[in-house]
């Protein structure tokens, strides 16, 4: 395009905005045959429409769009005329597209819109935009990428070219020749399948459209090279199994041959091999440091006669932190009124344990205590009521900051008072007496009869007294009792357990 065509055309352009802008601005109201319009109107010009744009439909059409003009009643299109060096009108619309048809393949063509508004005596037309262009040739498919797909195959991709068919797609082992078609595809994204695990491979991609009975191509993308690798690895997931040590799960990789594991302080690294070969799609490290944040990343490996092995990229990095394990056996029982014992199973590599402590509904813990065993007795409760209690291990570093672990599952008790320690004793020929040493909390005792040991039991006595003369019995008769302890809860009572069972027999 010489430099006289482009001054005619922006002088073109000029006395276009000129003519229609001005008129816009005096407010002229009715419109002549060939746009110009006379008369004053006071409804207010519309603004030229935004977002105006002119795209390859065809080797003989362009599809114009626009956004809509505030107030518009419709839209009027001119075209370049390169003969009267002047922009003329082609078309009047009241949608927000047009497609201009019969054009010739190859030439550029170039486009103005103006938005108008229906007045009483006329048209008020606003100004025109500035020039679009289209040239009626295919553009190169752009964006053009290569990756591998899987471990015998690769994925293409690229932006869509308005205006095409179909896309052909070529592959070479080297990147500026040998080139050789591998298939046609509708849409922006091909895989190619198969391939040699490891080998390196070169693709460009045409564009291509129908005109006069055969299709008519684009000039190449830009060429994209991509070695076949296996895939990286999915759903990498790390979780603490100890105070030193943490385990790795991923999804396998279909045709990998193993994996390889890379760990850091740092997500950004450096990373560093932490083992090779790894077969499984699990594997376990150890030893690492109590409480210190490690970043973990896998790739996915594939071993090739002729071009060794074929490595993907890393996976995402994941984080994890040894700690200690959560305390397991975690047991809660009543250790008489006002007392709950805690116990569980140590944890390996635990300098300690805190206990926490909730009411009934388990909600709210608050720590009460810790310690360097294994169990623990919680003191000053409330007899009857039901509390919840959890346990973490932790480690103590050289810095004297102590690393937690996850909590253990809850265990619930509810103090009540401790079991009695009953005699019995015959003291007279038709008397039994049942004592027992008080028990603390207690505000009375319920003593059970039976006449065998594992039969049935029923109530004999309900005293506040540690003593209780079981009288008239049968001589040579044997008895058997137990009894439990009880203490105020609320408005009524709560109950200890059961004794053990103690008999006695009067001798006559």
């Amino acid at each position: 395009m010489n430099r006289t065509f482009i001054k005619k055309l922006l002088a073109a352009a000029l006395a276009l905005a000129v003519l229609f802008g001005g008129a816009a601005a005096r407010g002229f109201a009715r419109a002549t045959p060939g746009g110009i319009f006379i008369g004053a109107s006071a409804v207010a010009a519309p603004a030229a429409p935004s977002g105006f744009k002119a795209a390859f439909a065809s080797f003989t059409s362009v599809r114009l769009t626009w956004n809509a003009s505030a107030n518009a009643t419709g839209y009027v299109i001119y075209r370049y005329n390169p003969a009267k060096n002047a922009f003329a009108r082609l078309a009047a619309v009241k949608g927000l597209s047009y497609t201009d048809t019969g054009l010739t393949k190859g030439n550029t063509y170039f486009y103005k819109i103006a938005a108008y508004t229906a007045s009483g005596g006329g048209n008020v037309y606003g100004k025109v935009s500035p020039p679009v262009y289209c040239t009626l040739k295919l553009a190169a498919p752009g964006n053009f990428k290569a990756a591998p797909s899987q471990y015998n195959s690769a994925r293409l991709s690229w932006d869509p070219v308005p205006g095409a068919k179909g896309y052909a797609v070529y592959r070479s082992l080297t990147k500026t020749w040998g080139f050789a078609r591998v298939g046609t595809t509708a849409s922006g994204d091909f895989v190619d399948i198969p391939l040699a695990t490891g080998q390196v491979y070169y693709y460009k991609v045409f564009a291509y459209a129908p005109y006069n009975g055969k299709n008519e191509y684009s000039p190449a993308s830009a060429t994209a090279g991509v070695k076949v690798v296996p895939q990286v690895p999915q759903s990498l997931k790390a979780v603490s199994l100890g105070y030193n040590r943490v385990k790795l799960t991923w999804d396998s990789v279909k045709g990998a041959d193993g994996y390889i594991a890379y760990y850091a302080t740092a997500k950004d690294g450096p990373y560093t091999l932490v083992q090779n070969y790894i077969k499984d799609t699990v594997a376990t490290f150890s030893p690492l440091d109590t409480g210190v944040t490690y970043y973990f990343r896998i790739r996915s490996y594939a071993v090739t006669t002729l071009y060794g092995s074929a490595v993907s990229a890393a996976c995402p990095p994941v984080s994890v932190k040894p700690v200690p394990a959560a305390p397991v056996a975690v047991t809660a029982v009543s250790a008489g009124a006002g007392s709950v014992t805690v116990t569980w199973d140590a944890v390996e590599g635990a300098t300690g344990y805190t206990v926490y402590r909730a009411g009934f509904l388990g909600i709210l813990y608050n720590d009460i205590a810790s310690t360097s065993e294994t169990t623990y007795t919680d003191t000053g409760l409330t007899t009857g009521s039901i509390y919840n209690y959890k346990v973490k291990a932790y480690f103590t570093t050289d810095k004297n900051e102590n690393i937690y672990g996850p909590s253990s599952a809850a265990a619930q008790a509810r103090p009540v008072p401790s079991a009695p320690v009953p005699a019995a004793v015959p003291v007279t020929a038709d008397a039994i007496e049942i004592s027992w040493p008080a028990v603390d909390g207690a505000s009375g005792y319920e003593i059970y009869v039976s006449s065998s040991e594992g039969g049935a039991f029923t109530l004999l006595n309900n005293s506040a007294d540690t003593t209780f003369i079981h009288a008239p019995v049968a001589t040579g008769v044997p008895y058997y009792y137990k009894v439990r302890a009880y203490a105020p809860f609320g408005r009524t009572v709560v109950y200890g357990d059961y004794s053990g069972v103690v008999s006695a027999v009067t001798n006559g």
